[in-house]
């Protein structure tokens, strides 16, 4: 049997809601992320290079030059382990949104992943703006119910045994 919103407690269902909702903004951010870690470095920080002096042979590097190339490790390393967290939500829910069944993956991946509006989903999948409303709605309570587990469900729901509990564990 298929979960529904109205089996799914409120609190949860749109908490999943909001998170599918700000996936596609998280996805311009590690975006915005992949071209600052491109940036990183590339500045050019020779000013702490001094050329005035008479040319000594040394294997020291100026103390400000020394200083923006250890800043520019740190960003990097930052960058890097911030990226690696948030592709890895990202694909957290891809991973879950392959489970749901069809059109309900393709749908929220319209809507949330790729930011379509109703009107365009519908064409992709040509089913009526309404029913593609519905089976969002089925969608996000499967993903709710996949992401929370059976806290995510009303008492009334469980207790009539709509669900059958060894195919949800």
């Amino acid at each position: 049997m298929t979960v529904s919103k109205e089996m799914i407690k409120k609190s949860y269902y749109d908490s999943m809601e909001s998170t599918l909702r700000a996936i596609k903004y998280v996805s311009e951010g590690i975006e915005n992320l992949r071209n600052t870690l491109s940036l990183v470095g590339e500045e050019d920080h020779t000013k702490g290079i001094c050329y005035d002096q008479e040319i000594i042979k040394t294997n020291n590097i100026s103390k400000p030059t020394e200083v923006r190339a250890f800043k520019n490790m740190e960003d990097r390393e930052k960058i890097e382990k911030r990226l690696k967290v948030e592709e890895g939500h990202i694909e957290h829910y891809r991973r879950s949104l392959r489970n749901l069944e069809f059109p309900m993956d393709l749908i929220i991946e319209h809507r949330y992943f790729n930011g379509d509006n109703w009107d365009e989903i519908e064409e992709k999948v040509n089913y009526s703006k309404r029913q593609c409303m519905r089976l969002a709605e089925k969608g996000i309570a499967a993903l709710t119910l996949t992401h929370y587990g059976f806290r995510s469900l009303k008492r009334k729901a469980i207790e009539s045994n709509d669900i059958d509990k060894k195919t949800n564990q």
